[in-house]
């Protein structure tokens, strides 16, 4: 079962115990212990949920350093195949040069 899971299992249950009419079933003494346990059980769900997407959080910081992590070395590999592709040109210039000035000193 996955952290959401968990999460939305609690949640729905907790709000069973808020159905129309529930309370009705009860006499006053019943009643009263009822909204007690009701009462702590949302304490302990709010409790579950809060470490659920507290746990949610982290790994969403987790992912997110690691894209940019991602990111950054992305752009470093980028401007290492621009720098090679700027030399190529002036490799490719360079080349050319040479080959006119062979063609006239020719």
């Amino acid at each position: 079962m996955t952290d959401i899971d968990c999460f939305n299992l609690l949640s729905s249950l907790e709000m069973n115990l808020y159905q129309p009419g529930i309370e009705d079933s009860f006499n006053n003494n019943e009643l009263n212990q009822f909204k007690n346990y009701r009462s702590s059980y949302k304490n302990q769900v709010d409790k579950v949920r809060n470490h659920a997407a507290s746990i949610l959080l982290d790994k969403l910081q987790q992912n997110e350093s690691s894209l940019k992590n991602g990111i950054t070395n992305l752009e470093s590999a980028i401007e290492h195949i621009e720098d090679k592709i700027n030399f190529l040109s002036t490799l490719n210039n360079v080349v050319g040069l040479v080959a006119t000035i062979l063609k006239v000193v020719a």
